[in-house]
């Protein structure tokens, strides 16, 4: 049986390597009318069946939380669940996590930008065809400094990830997920297990974690897909020159 899927987005971070914004990055415009940023992500869920969203933020960020409203204007329910600030962005969405139940959940980041538009579509439909615990949309990257890259096995599949490695020769990264309740449970526990000192737990920890255990991981691939992490001054620029929807 097929089960409901639900999208969570974490925008609980300060954005501080942009400067003085005077807003929330994930509120901003990249050009004059073009909408949120955070809307990127909420229409791909919407386009791709997710029944709501859970945006994961903090209570100060009241400019967000007005953008976002009830959904309505971005064709998907919105859920804003508030957090203090968290270690990681595994713990902000483990806030939104633990009380979804038996769903499928989709992982957009609100600040990672995502070509084709289509690939929150195409990845929900695989994963709901498949037997993957996870199904990642793999893409192009030039940027091992500051991905998760990915390597892929002679199926196309995910067997490792290399994280944040300017050294690493890999070709891909991965821009967003869907998982199902085998890989949730996962993340909860290695959030509750963290302990203080050590440095941020990454979502692709988890993943790492995931494929030595022996989940199964799948992923569709977006040859001449774009990814841009908008955190950056530099990233930001970047991403105005693009076309994203």
């Amino acid at each position: 049986m097929k089960r409901r899927l639900v999208a969570v987005l974490p925008a609980a971070g300060s954005a501080t390597r942009l400067g003085e914004l005077g807003g929330s990055k994930e509120a901003l415009e990249l050009s004059p009318g073009s909408g949120p940023i955070i809307g990127h992500a909420l229409r791909g869920a919407a386009q791709a069946g997710a029944e709501r969203v859970c945006v994961v933020t903090r209570e100060s960020k009241t400019d967000l939380i007005d953008v976002l409203g009830d959904g309505a204007a971005f064709g998907v329910p919105v859920e804003v669940h508030t957090t203090a600030p968290t270690p990681s962005a595994v713990h902000t969405l483990c806030v939104a996590l633990r009380g979804l139940g038996d769903v499928d959940v989709m992982l957009a980041y609100p600040d990672l930008l995502v070509r084709p538009a289509s690939a929150f579509l195409e990845v929900a439909r695989r994963h709901g065809r498949s037997p993957a615990d996870v199904t990642l949309a793999v893409l192009p990257s030039q940027r091992p400094d500051k991905a998760d890259m990915v390597r892929l096995d002679a199926d196309g599949r995910p067997i490792e990830l290399v994280i944040k490695d300017p050294s690493c020769a890999l070709r891909y990264t991965w821009g967003l997920a869907v998982w199902g309740p085998r890989f949730t449970e996962l993340l909860v526990r290695r959030a509750d297990a963290r302990s203080g000192g050590e440095r941020e737990l990454y979502v692709g920890d988890v993943l790492r974690e995931s494929i030595e255990r022996g989940f199964t991981l799948d992923a569709v691939r977006f040859e001449d897909g774009v990814v841009v992490d908008v955190g950056t001054p530099g990233d930001l620029e970047r991403a105005r020159t693009l076309h994203w929807d």
